[in-house]
């Protein structure tokens, strides 16, 4: 009985733990947005864009700390050492993403008809709006986000809720939650190119088992789309 009290609370407490930090990334988007709304002037934007810095390098400590806590392979303290064969499964990882963007690209086109997804309207007008955001966008989105959502959802979340044998069951409620973090509007193609990419960085993470693979595929992934967003943008 002891057991399964115990075993219950340690869900309910990984729950409670899975549910802050995803608050979190919710949380440090605020001073970003705050900035966007044009509201502030320089002065006060350049100390919102601190604020913003600051609140992700906590996230990502307190991410990475309860990463640590479920995980006891040797990537525990996350090697940021890359082998050839890490890039060979990080770029293979990012080609087949591709095409399968592609494809749901022209299904939302054909059903939806829209080109692109709503996150990425979101994205695209919160780099529009000036440059201080710009420049802080650029920043997250290619280095600071990947950290943060790769020790989420895929560190913490696979580690905490499924045992070894259970973990490509993880890696594919892993790309569902994933999405459902990244939706705008009720749209169902936008919803899979989300969960692919989800799926894909899940798979690159338990091939390697090293979660700087999968970090750097997001990263990758998020420097071509930021650097298509802001080149729509500005020329």
């Amino acid at each position: 009985m002891k057991g399964n009290n115990s075993l219950t609370q340690t869900f309910s407490s990984r729950l409670l733990i899975l549910i802050t930090l995803i608050l979190a990334v919710l949380v440090v988007q605020l001073p970003v947005q705050y900035i966007a709304s044009g509201r502030f002037n320089l002065v006060s934007e350049l100390l919102l864009g601190v604020i913003y810095l600051i609140l992700f390098g906590i996230a990502i400590w307190a991410a990475k700390y309860c990463y640590q806590q479920v995980n006891h392979t040797t990537d525990n303290h996350i090697s940021w050492k890359l082998t050839g064969k890490d890039w060979g499964l990080m770029l293979s990882g990012l080609v087949f993403y591709f095409i399968i963007q592609f494809g749901l690209g022209i299904a939302n086109h054909w059903i939806y008809n829209q080109n692109t997804t709503a996150n990425n309207l979101v994205i695209e007008k919160l780099l529009a709006s000036n440059q201080v955001v710009l420049i802080l966008m650029v920043i997250s989105t290619i280095f600071l986000s990947p950290i943060l959502e790769e020790l989420i959802f895929r560190g913490y979340f696979i580690n905490a809720f499924f045992s070894t044998k259970n973990k490509w069951w993880g890696a594919f409620l892993s790309g569902i939650l994933f999405s459902a973090l990244h939706q705008h509007n009720l749209n169902l193609i936008s919803f899979l190119v989300y969960a692919a990419l989800g799926w894909v960085l899940s798979f690159v993470y338990l091939k390697s088992d090293k979660l700087v693979v999968a970090i750097g595929l997001h990263s990758l992934n998020n420097l071509i789309a930021v650097g298509v967003l802001v080149f729509s943008i500005y020329h």
